[in-house]
């Protein structure tokens, strides 16, 4: 009977922490800058996230091809754009410090707009844009920008970088509970030998 409650016990255990839908994984600099995420989902795919400044000829392999973009219409980049407002900037500090941000971490920027490049035009690229704005809230839209523009020099502007998700480490305890399980089991397979 106690081996029976006792694994019982353990295999609600396991339940209990096995990873369900779990938030992003915020990327945060020593500094406090917040760099990307890890398992941001978008239409029910977990992506990986980063917050790179320059042009978007130099971040997205020359911003002259469909291919180049993580995303390949409107709604899908406002798709994205939202996860970035639902799920990673509502964490403190970041839901409130757009400074804390790659790209826009300039003194004083009281807003910071994340592009999610989508398609490119004659002379400018489509993206959906994340605005964090610190007096008039937060908000999802769609944008132009100059193909050849360079964010890095603009406090307030950033490029959202997608891709597939990397996986994250099963933790320690995930392991030394199944470890358990398995001793459990040996235990009562050897009692009933031995009956």
């Amino acid at each position: 009977m106690v081996s029976r409650c006792a694994l019982a016990v353990a295999i609600l255990l396991l339940v209990s922490v096995l990873p369900t839908s779990a938030a992003p994984i915020l990327q945060v600099t020593a500094d406090g800058i917040l760099i990307g995420a890890q398992r941001v989902l978008v239409n029910g795919v977990e992506l990986d996230v980063s917050f790179v400044d320059g042009s978007c000829i130099s971040v997205f392999d020359g911003c002259d091809d469909a291919s180049d973009f993580d995303f390949h219409t409107e709604g899908d980049a406002l798709q994205a754009a939202a996860a970035l407002a639902n799920q990673v900037f509502v964490v403190p500090p970041f839901s409130t410090n757009p400074e804390l941000t790659s790209g826009c971490e300039q003194p004083f920027t009281r807003n910071c707009v994340i592009l999610t490049p989508w398609a490119e035009v004659p002379n400018a690229v489509l993206a959906g844009a994340f605005h964090n704005f610190i007096i008039s809230g937060k908000f999802v839209s769609s944008t132009a920008i100059p193909r050849e523009f360079d964010l890095t020099p603009q406090p307030e502007l950033v490029y959202a970088v997608w891709g597939p998700s990397t996986p994250v480490p099963e933790p320690a305890s995930l392991s030394l509970l199944g470890l358990g399980l398995a001793g459990v089991g040996v235990r009562r397979w050897r009692q009933r030998r031995s009956s």
